[in-house]
């Protein structure tokens, strides 16, 4: 049950600067939704970088759960962020562990916690899962947002108990002499993964299997080779959206294992039209083509990735998509419309010794790098840091459609090239 909000506020107020707490970010382990949900790629008032999650308004209820384990039986305050973009409703239901329902305000022009926590409550919780739910439920307005949730809760102990005094080690035993081991020849080095490497395919009349890539889910697009001095990846066919790269989705992947740090560059990346590789291919209304590269964790069943990629994103053509996806749950944007005017461009991917990318784009037959920028930070793709689960991933080259708009097409690829 709720607990008495002034006492438990004065409590906090004494703990504020110990207390602990339990972040849950939208598209982060812990987060689960029903309907349909969307990255918020221009929510302005993101928690760390991430802009949140939205849903349409419709009839239908659509719900977002930020779930975690609370370590103790004690008082929890849940607070709870508004990312904020327009025409955000102005009330919204939030469920609280089951035991509390509070309706707040998510519109830009009309919350005051925009950009700051929102106290929800205060409540006397049991150790063990615990959650708040975000519904579209009586919602007025065309969109309702799930950014970040957080459970705030005093130590345990303000002041921990004094160590027992360690008990006196016993004097070691003397080591015996070692024994000098016979002279060998030294073992070599392992080679390194890294190993630099510029792949500028064959020239044939005739589409080619490609040499020295790995393929992953090959059959999605079985028209890929090498061609006349490319990479070709022709998509014809996309039934079930069986191309796609996009949350659990997993198309085609030709690449390469490398580990951080690295670098690679891939040269005249765009999309074409079938048997015009030199062509630049848009749609007249509205399409999700692109061609580029994918960085993904070592095991293929992981839904953790990166991708930049050439193409048009919805009406916005000629663009470099960017996107992050972590636990299955994808952050997008984009460099905006005709940014690449002729269709082609350069992408460089740097994968630094922390893990993160850094990524730069130049125009096709340039030689000035520039940093991906789709209004986060220079450099980043949008959204959490993927899981990597260790210091090896996949990297290479991907092309994809969602849906039939605008097939026939094909991805096109000059040269790859790991620097190091």
């Amino acid at each position: 049950m709720k607990a008495s909000t002034l006492f438990f506020a004065l409590l906090f107020s004494v703990f504020s600067a110990v207390a602990d707490e339990i972040v849950i970010t939208a598209g982060n382990a812990g987060t689960s939704f029903t309907g349909h949900w969307e990255p918020a790629g221009g929510a302005s008032a993101p928690y760390h970088g991430n802009q949140g999650y939205y849903t349409y308004v419709t009839g239908t209820t659509e719900t977002y759960t930020f779930m975690t384990t609370l370590p103790e039986d004690t008082t929890y305050q849940v607070d709870v962020w508004n990312s904020c973009y327009g025409d955000r409703s102005n009330a919204v239901r939030h469920e609280i562990a089951g035991v509390d329902v509070v309706v707040a305000d998510q519109d830009c022009s009309t919350d005051p916690y925009v950009g700051a926590w929102r106290t929800l409550g205060i409540y006397a919780l049991s150790a063990g899962s615990s959650a708040v739910t975000i519904s579209t439920e009586g919602s007025n307005n065309t969109y309702v947002g799930a950014t970040a949730v957080r459970f705030v809760y005093p130590p345990t102990s303000t002041t921990p108990a004094p160590l027992p005094e360690p008990a006196p080690l016993p004097e070691p035993a003397p080591l015996p002499e070692p024994v000098p081991l016979p002279e060998t020849d030294p073992t070599p080095a392992p080679p390194s993964v890294n190993t630099p490497m510029i792949s500028e395919f064959s020239c044939s009349n005739v589409l080619n299997p490609i040499v020295g890539f790995t393929s992953n889910n090959s059959e999605a697009l079985p028209s890929t080779g090498q061609r006349c001095d490319r990479y070709e990846a022709e998509v014809i066919d996309n039934t079930g959206n069986k191309t796609l790269h996009f949350n659990g989705m997993q198309g085609r992947f030709d690449g390469v294992q490398l580990s951080f740090p690295f670098e690679i560059i891939a040269s005249e990346v765009g999309i074409a039209p079938v048997g015009s590789p030199t062509i630049t291919h848009n749609h007249p209304t509205s399409a999700y083509m692109f061609a580029g590269v994918q960085v993904h964790a070592l095991d293929f069943s992981s839904l953790n990735s990166a991708h930049v990629v050439v193409g048009q994103r919805g009406g916005t053509v000629n663009t470099i998509e960017g996107k992050h996806t972590r636990y299955g749950m994808s952050s997008v944007g984009d460099i905006g419309y005709n940014a690449v005017p002729s269709g082609r461009a350069d992408i460089r991917v740097q994968g630094n010794a922390d893990q993160t990318l850094t990524v730069s784009w130049r125009p096709a037959g340039t030689t000035e790098w520039m940093l991906y920028y789709d209004g986060g930070t220079p450099g980043s793709l949008p959204g959490p840091i993927p899981d990597w689960s260790g210091n090896i991933v996949w990297v290479g080259l991907i092309t994809y459609a969602q849906d039939s708009d605008g097939l026939p097409f094909m991805g096109v690829v000059d040269r790859f090239e790991v620097v190091r």
